[in-house]
């Protein structure tokens, strides 16, 4: 919306976040897992990279060949250009394309496999770093509270949430774990864990 030029409060820019609910039919109970996670986890490249990668694969062109075609273009016009219907001489149908995404199978964050820092009967909250160059070991494990180094303790989410918990239950708060999330394009996120 600021890229088109609309006029708004800054305070009205807003971070997306997806609810994720999994359960895993097991015996002899099954496992639940559940996160509310940053949109930004499913941004690793831009989506105009993204159309032009595509597009690329779909007529058989090199991605510079395909960036040359789409020089100067948005992600906002290249969608478009495919959302056009098109009529074709003699073709008693119009064409018009879609672009449409889903999430990678690499990126399944209730898989034991991908994410085995996800616990099964767990609820994770996984957010952005506020200063991401200060994270230093992105494969620490989970730890408790009073383990944590400097720089989660100085996080905004670590802050906010143990006084959120602090007000509604001071006793979670010892369940709650935090730490370290390595996305597979080996950016780290904030991670914070309790059980279900």
């Amino acid at each position: 919306m600021l890229e088109k030029g609309e006029l708004f409060d800054e305070n009205e820019v807003r971070n997306v976040f997806y609810l994720i609910v999994g359960r895993k039919k097991t015996k002899p109970a099954p496992q639940t897992k559940v996160c509310l996670i940053t949109g930004s986890v499913f941004e690793s490249i831009s989506t105009t990279d993204t159309l032009i990668g595509a597009s690329s694969q779909a007529l058989d062109k090199s991605i510079d060949e395909m960036r040359a075609a789409f020089e100067g273009y948005s992600a906002e016009e290249i969608q478009s250009q495919f959302a056009k219907s098109r009529e074709v001489e003699g073709s008693s149908i119009k064409l018009r394309f879609r672009v449409m995404a889903e999430v990678s199978s690499k990126l399944n964050l209730l898989s034991d496999e991908m994410f085995p820092k996800i616990k099964p009967d767990s609820i994770s909250l996984i957010t952005n770093f506020a200063d991401i160059n200060a994270v230093l070991d992105h494969s620490a494990p989970l730890c408790y509270r009073y383990q944590l180094d400097e720089v989660i303790r100085h996080e905004a989410a670590f802050v906010d949430l143990c006084a959120a918990l602090d007000d509604l239950s001071p006793s979670s708060s010892q369940d709650l774990q935090f730490g370290t999330l390595l996305h597979l394009t080996g950016r780290p996120f904030f991670i914070a864990q309790m059980p279900l």
